[in-house]
């Protein structure tokens, strides 16, 4: 079959068919893009209704995460405590020490606070009138044989007397 049209007519037909052709190319693609918008709006309404019911369960364990942790706490109490008895067995007499300590420590020093802590520490808070009487303590403690490492952590005047704080270990 012989093509007997102008040029002018087949390029128009030509022009309208690509046209045409091109718009439905593109509809498509615009139909593609509606179909994952619509698919990803989906999705992310599900995310969110997930995230909101991962919230709501959170809140509803929150308490028992705290009270969790309430027993973490307590439980390393008691180990601490366990540990300090377990070193009383050993052979550490704290009715004697008292005494001792009582002897050890000058007059006009008044202790406020005897604290034996974890890993065979110790920590005294006590008052005196002087700063002579806190250096006299620090040594005396320190020439006592059950005490090492007795340093003054601090001191804080008070209107009457003088605070300090001594740490140190205790020798098993």
């Amino acid at each position: 079959m012989i093509n007997l049209l102008p040029d002018e007519v087949k390029n128009k037909r030509k022009y309208n068919f690509y046209r045409k052709f091109s718009l439905l190319i593109i509809l498509g693609v615009v139909m593609v893009l509606f179909v994952l918008n619509l698919y990803n709006y989906n999705t992310l309404g599900k995310y969110q209704k997930r995230v909101l019911v991962c919230k709501e369960k959170l809140e509803q364990i929150n308490p028992l995460i705290s009270e969790i942790k309430s027993f973490d706490e307590k439980e390393e109490i008691i180990k601490e405590k366990e540990e300090l008895i377990s070193n009383l067995e050993v052979g550490f007499n704290c009715g004697a020490m008292i005494k001792d300590l009582n002897i050890a420590i000058p007059y006009q020093v008044w202790l406020t606070d005897f604290i034996i802590l974890k890993e065979n520490k110790f920590r005294i808070i006590a008052q005196t009138c002087t700063n002579q009487k806190i250096i006299e303590t620090v040594s005396q403690l320190n020439q006592y044989p059950l005490f090492t490492d007795v340093k003054l952590e601090c001191t804080e005047e008070l209107p009457s007397a003088i605070r300090f704080d001594i740490r140190g270990n205790i020798k098993l």
